[in-house]
């Protein structure tokens, strides 16, 4: 389809939480639409952390990304945008890798983002954009 025609609304979104330090080390992404998920999904991420903040599910939906383990710092991945259509939520994602200027920490790392924004029913896909920092 031609975005150009059809460019959709870009909807509005609050983050979470965002770092690079969790449990979660597969590169993915989680659709939450309900509490138990949410706390599952929080729960896999912090096992020892405090729950997870209350979320209104019958008016809210959770997007979180996750860019997987990392050998060293200097990752990073956010959600840059996210795009309603007629027939689809679209979620643009920046993923962030070190160039090979970049001085970095040298431990794992896990970079994530999860933010909240208004329940929709529709489909939704996910598009990555790459980009090397060049510090």
């Amino acid at each position: 389809s031609n975005a150009k025609n059809n460019p959709g609304k870009e909807l509005q979104f609050t983050d979470l939480k965002k770092g690079d330090m969790n449990k979660v080390t597969q590169r993915q992404t989680r659709i939450i639409k309900n509490s138990e998920s949410w706390s599952d999904l929080w729960t896999e991420m912090f096992p020892t952390e405090m729950i997870a903040s209350a979320i209104d599910f019958n008016e809210n939906m959770v997007i979180a990304v996750f860019q997987g383990q990392k050998s060293t710092g200097g990752y990073d991945i956010k959600i840059n945008k996210i795009v309603e259509t007629n027939n689809k939520i679209f979620i643009y994602i920046i993923e962030t890798s070190p160039g090979k200027n970049c001085i970095v920490t040298q431990a794992l790392t896990q970079p994530y983002h999860i933010v909240q924004l208004k329940y929709y029913n529709k489909p939704i896909e996910f598009i990555f954009e790459q980009k090397i920092s060049n510090c």
